[in-house]
């Protein structure tokens, strides 16, 4: 009975909060329950290592107090609560502990149940009363027209008032490289490598709607997470300390902005694993499917691109209004001849289009005047942007297939007969996969790797790799002129030579141009460029010369969809003159949801002038995304 007595006292001295409290007086058993907790791992960025250590992201000087913080989860606790008096200051930062480790601070208060007196902290409540944090959101841009390296995306957070009308005026939370060039290969390669830092940083959201829906075209799509008051208040205090006191290596395919974000969501529940990575990277697509299957998203918005809002309003004209439409463009017609508020409504939609791409949208003169003669035309234009939004959302990358593919397919060579291959595709996107959420004109595809079995041969070969392989499909339009491009690394057996010994490796490029007669259904294409290829089954080991590559995109859905697609180069190395090797792929492609399709492919290659060779082969594959 006497025991009962004392285990009952030591729970209600356990559970009142610790005045004058001292490190060494805190058991062990407490100390190690709390260092390895999902919620101190997290609060310091600790990931565990392949030897089962931890290791924190964090590279800061100042983010851990104890010298061997970044790898001891336990020594930092420690070191951490005997810093928090809050009489000590940090001398590096002239703050007190509370004053800079706001969360951290709130954390091991409530943990403990330290009886502490608060602090007066001007500068963190300045930057609380900027921000204004009362709920919380997750934005994706989509990717930027004619650059294939944005086919990724881009996710930065976005802190919301209490829908008091002023949302261009929340913060947004965005992670970036610390460079100061933003192209280039030796960006590349650091960026690849870890060469760069990258830091948190806050923005007026109205910046990044200019930067994004105006300047660079992209929609923004915006996801309201279901994150309490008191939770996205303590997201908060954790990123001024990231932003105070420490910086992170920068990865383009890992520790890239949507790790980064989803490691700072995690924070006020440590209970949710957000940021663990597929394979070695984390794509922004990923990251709001990651949001939705923990039931994160509390609901979802768009807003169309400047120059996706400009076509819809475009395509609304009638052939009339076209006309005078055009005329206006070309300098032909005077604006305050025109008495048709929809065509002016329409021409000053693609003035500001094209002057935000240039430089900005800003009030000229000119602008000032269009605008002035539209409020004299009075009444008002119904564009039904409504269902533009509506259409827009059709390309939730909620929906958009999986980073990577693998893919079984039968088929028949004509001269090697049957066969069965398998194919691993790392990334991306091809125009022979659903069109659910990427970007209909722009093809990446990386990592990929193909073997072969003959049946009747009984042989087995690797067939072909891919480095990478990009085309970018820029449509024209009238007084909107831009080039489409392609650039391929890859290997594969040569097919015009039915060659099943060695693989032939080559580069390709080409620049032209590329219409469409219906938005996202029917694209034309025609690329002149240059291929070089060596080998040892192509004659005299290398050849290379120009190359047109031309064809055809027909999208009967966003999961159903034909390509045709002509290659011809002319081999300035081979002994016979004018000698031409021609290919002509046609593939089709049903989608059965957003993790599987079935494509149905039939390729010709030949070769002209004396040699006169023809293979073809057909096949069935059927594609899985994960």
């Amino acid at each position: 009975m006497q025991s009962k007595y004392i285990i009952t006292i030591f729970l209600l001295l356990n559970s009142l909060p610790i005045w004058g409290y001292n490190v060494e007086e805190i058991s062990f058993k407490r100390l190690e329950q709390v260092a390895y907790s999902p919620a101190w791992l997290k609060l310091l960025h600790y990931r565990k290592t392949l030897l089962g250590n931890y290791k924190s992201d964090a590279d800061g000087d100042f983010f851990f107090w104890s010298s061997s913080g970044k790898i001891d989860p336990l020594q930092e606790l420690k070191e951490n609560l005997a810093q928090i008096d809050q009489h000590r200051i940090v001398e590096q930062k002239k703050l007190p502990y509370q004053c800079l480790f706001p969360a951290r601070y709130q954390f091991l208060k409530k943990e403990f149940q330290l009886d502490l007196k608060s602090e007066i902290c001007q500068e963190l409540e300045w930057w609380l009363d900027r921000l204004a944090p009362q709920h919380i959101s997750m934005i994706y841009s989509s990717a930027y027209p004619n650059n294939p390296a944005s086919i990724f995306g881009h996710t930065f957070l976005k802190f919301n008032r209490n829908n008091d009308g002023r949302q261009f005026q929340d913060f947004t939370v965005d992670f970036s490289a610390v460079t100061n060039v933003s192209s280039g290969v030796i960006f590349a390669v650091k960026g690849l490598l870890g060469g760069y830092y990258g830091q948190f940083s806050t923005k007026p959201y109205y910046v990044k709607v200019n930067e994004y829906v105006y300047g660079e075209s992209r929609d923004l799509w915006e996801y309201e997470l279901n994150y309490s008051p008191e939770e996205t208040k303590f997201i908060a205090f954790h990123l001024w300390e990231l932003i105070k006191n420490t910086v992170f290596e920068y990865y383009f395919f890992d520790e890239n902005c949507s790790y980064q974000l989803l490691t700072l969501l995690e924070v006020a529940r440590p209970s949710v694993t957000l940021s663990k990575l597929q394979f070695f990277y984390t794509l922004p697509p990923e990251t709001i499917k990651r949001l939705s299957s923990n039931k994160i998203i509390f609901k979802s918005s768009v807003r169309p691109s400047l120059r996706k809002q400009f076509i819809w309003k475009k395509n609304k004209l009638n052939s009339d209004q076209y006309k005078k439409y055009s005329l206006l463009v070309g300098n032909q017609l005077d604006v305050q001849e025109i008495n048709d508020p929809k065509v002016l409504e329409v021409f000053i939609a693609f003035t500001q289009y094209k002057q935000a791409e240039s430089e900005g949208i800003k009030e000229d003169q000119h602008l000032k005047e269009m605008l002035v003669h539209r409020a004299k035309l009075g009444g008002k234009i119904d564009f039904e942007i409504e269902s533009l939004e509506s259409e827009t959302r059709n390309e939730d990358p909620l929906n958009s297939h999986g980073p990577s593919r693998v893919s079984i397919s039968v088929g028949h060579h004509t001269q090697n007969k049957d066969f069965v291959s398998s194919e691993f595709r790392l990334g991306l996107h091809s125009f022979n996969d659903q069109q659910t959420s990427y970007p209909s004109h722009a093809h990446m595809e990386y990592g990929k790797l193909s073997v072969r079995q003959l049946i009747q041969k009984k042989k087995f070969y690797f067939d072909e790799y891919t480095l990478v392989d990009i085309m970018s499909l820029y449509p024209i339009l009238p007084y909107d002129f831009d080039k489409s491009w392609g650039i391929s690394v890859k290997g594969e057996r040569p097919n015009d030579l039915a060659s099943t010994s060695s693989i032939s490796h080559s580069f390709q490029t080409n620049v032209g141009m590329s219409y469409s007669f219906s938005p996202k259904v029917i694209t034309l294409f025609l690329l002149p460029g240059f291929k070089g290829e060596i080998g040892n089954s192509i004659n005299k080991t290398f050849r290379y010369g120009p190359t047109i590559k031309a064809g055809c995109l027909f999208n009967l859905s966003r999961t159903t969809g034909l390509s045709i697609e002509l290659n011809n180069l002319l081999d300035l190395n081979h002994n016979y003159h004018h000698h031409y090797i021609h290919s002509f792929k046609n593939t089709i492609f049903w989608g059965i949801n957003s993790k599987s399709q079935i494509r149905l492919i039939y390729d010709i290659y030949s070769q002209s002038q004396l040699e006169n060779r023809f293979y073809s082969e057909g096949k069935l594959a059927f594609d899985l995304y994960f």
